[in-house]
């Protein structure tokens, strides 16, 4: 899990909802970096953030070898490089536009000569890609960059999530977001390729965390909006018998700390979320995307 002593943790300070960096102090802080912290805490090692700019980078850092974990969207096009845990959060993504565009809705932005600034590679990127049929996507390399087109008035829209458009737009005037949305992105954390041990544990340390709600409690922290706890993982939620609800850490990840095999804190019989959930109602893109659209009526 943390072969070099420390747990190094990958965190996009190019995406608010993700991670900030305070331009004065140097702190980073947010949703990501407090699920760093409390993993690292967890398995007694210390944490060393490993900052990113864009989505894009920290992807190819998995193929140096540069983390230990990620904090980034599930996307199949990604699964070369690593592995997902289920769920964490839910993101929403929509468009950002000058106060007078004539774009008030999310279907209004595929029409012919618009234009779309996207960060690259970004979830945005991935599911724009396969769905726009008349509008174009303009490629920034950071989000920071992709509102920079917009900005400078070379698209017509920017796409992203809102927390990010509150960061870009403070202190400026002339733009507003749509109120729907085109996509919920799923939010995970990722572990380099072959960590079989190192991946069932973080899954069962996020579902610790939600269940206990440390993961709401982190969103509230960092003030975030369009945005929501998961829900329990299919398999936590369809977990039997008088074991319900357990989890346990493998031994070798766990032997530094003579915890091996005991069930994680907070995960005692009946601890189990039930299938009902109740989260607004989002229909699902295919299995294969990973990635839910907005219902209908909202694209």
């Amino acid at each position: 899990m943390a072969p070099t002593g420390q747990l190094r943790v990958a965190v996009n300070v190019g995406n608010p909802v993700l991670a900030v960096k305070d331009t004065t102090t140097g702190e980073v802080r947010g949703v990501t970096v407090d699920l760093g912290r409390a993993l690292a805490a967890k398995l007694e090692v210390p944490v060393a953030l490993v900052e990113y700019p864009s989505v894009a980078r920290i992807v190819d850092g998995a193929r140096s070898g540069a983390w230990d974990i990620a904090f980034l969207a599930i996307d199949p096009a990604r699964a070369g490089d690593m592995d997902f845990t289920p769920t964490y959060m839910e993101v929403e993504d929509t468009y950002l536009v000058p106060t007078g565009s004539p774009i008030r809705t999310t279907a209004d932005a595929d029409r012919p000569g618009i234009r779309i600034a996207v960060p690259s590679r970004s979830a945005p990127d991935v599911f724009l890609s396969s769905r726009l049929k008349q509008a174009s996507l303009v490629r920034g390399e950071t989000e920071a960059a992709a509102f920079e087109l917009l900005r400078s008035g070379q698209v017509d829209a920017f796409a992203a999530n809102r927390n990010s458009f509150a960061t870009f737009t403070a202190g400026l005037d002339g733009y507003r977001a749509l109120d729907d949305y085109f996509l919920t992105v799923p939010m995970a954390i990722a572990v380099p390729k072959g960590r079989a041990n190192g991946l069932a544990t973080v899954s069962a340390f996020l579902e610790e965390a939600k269940a206990a709600g440390g993961v709401q409690r982190a969103i509230e922290r960092a003030n975030l909006r369009g945005v929501r706890v998961a829900p329990a993982s299919a398999a936590k939620r369809n977990c039997g018998g008088k074991n319900r609800g357990r989890r346990k850490f493998p031994h070798a990840l766990l032997k530094r700390s003579g915890e091996a095999g005991r069930p994680c804190r907070g995960l005692s019989p009946g601890a189990c979320l039930t299938p009902a959930c109740k989260r607004p109602p989002i229909a699902s893109a295919p299995a294969s995307l990973r990635l839910s659209a907005a219902p209908e009526a909202q694209r």
